[in-house]
């Protein structure tokens, strides 16, 4: 393109500063283009040529289409028509671009997965597969599983409600015997993580694990499991209901006054007191804070 400076300044103004679009207007103005520019082209064409196994393919079928998508889907629609080393170029970058789909197609084709998912078909066949493409599955799954460690285990073992999180927990905590060291690693700093900050999250995972992302129903289930509570969930808990029944005593005016249409579910009246601190009688406010 430095080569064609000038006759791009000549007569390529206003179009787009793309090495493609200013290819495109450059083919044009062949014939009034400048030697250097000329001279650089053809030895560009030349190179083209003998790396392209599809230019004459082009130039035959496609010489009307001006980008690379356009190109690619007129080569789709001529297949029939294609030179032997124009197909066998484009499957060899197929093969290169997608080194498993040869491999998909054999063992896990629309007819061969049934109501499994591909990605657990392509799990499960995975020691069956080239070496081309265990070595692209190798280097996919070692990128994933730093990110997601129970990736392979949600697809083994939870592959039907792997895409719904709250399912795919009680799944995998239904399958802890089976889980990989790596996603058991993983899951049991998680738990760390929330038990530090909620002291009965451990319990609702052992007695409740159903109704645990269901508020309305945990608190139920673990006054049913109160005596197999640990101590410091029962502390908690009792604190908790303390603090309640102090606000609901203490807020009983504010409450009408400021959020008596507020649902009476969950932390909703607490919200929307706290929205209103600035109003609240003091009693209120002290028990809201404390």
């Amino acid at each position: 393109m430095h080569a064609c400076a000038g006759d791009v300044q000549k007569f390529c103004q206003g179009v787009e500063k793309t090495r493609f679009a200013l290819d495109q207007c450059l083919n044009k103005h062949a014939e009034s283009l400048g030697p250097s520019c000329k001279a650089v082209r053809a030895e560009f064409a030349k190179k083209v040529k003998e790396n392209n196994k599809c230019y004459g393919d082009i130039q035959k079928y496609c010489s009307d289409k001006t980008n690379p998508k356009d190109i690619n889907e007129c080569l789709k629609t001529n297949e029939k028509n294609l030179s032997k080393e124009c197909l066998a170029q484009k499957d060899k970058r197929i093969k290169e671009m997608k080194p498993c789909l040869e491999d998909q197609e054999k063992f896990c084709s629309k007819e061969k997965l049934g109501k499994k998912s591909l990605a657990k078909c392509m799990l499960e066949n995975s020691s069956k597969f080239s070496k081309a493409c265990s070595e692209a599955r190798s280097k996919f799954e070692a990128k994933v599983m730093k990110k997601q460690p129970c990736f392979k285990d949600a697809i083994l073992l939870c592959d039907d409600v792997k895409k719904d999180g709250k399912k795919l927990e009680v799944c995998l905590g239904s399958n802890q015997d089976k889980l990989t060291k790596e996603c058991k690693d993983h899951r049991q700093k998680i738990d760390d993580k929330i038990s530090a900050r909620n002291p009965c999250y451990l319990d609702a995972k052992k007695l409740c694990d159903k109704e645990r992302f269901r508020p309305e129903l945990l608190n139920s289930c673990l006054e049913k499991n109160e005596s197999k509570l640990s101590k410091l969930c029962q502390e908690t808990r009792t604190l908790a209901a303390r603090q309640q029944k102090n606000i609901k005593d203490s807020c009983a005016a504010d409450e009408k006054k400021y959020c008596s249409s507020i649902p009476k579910k969950g932390a909703a009246v607490v919200t929307c007191l706290k929205s209103n601190l600035g109003r609240i009688s003091f009693q209120c406010k002290k028990a809201l804070t404390d």
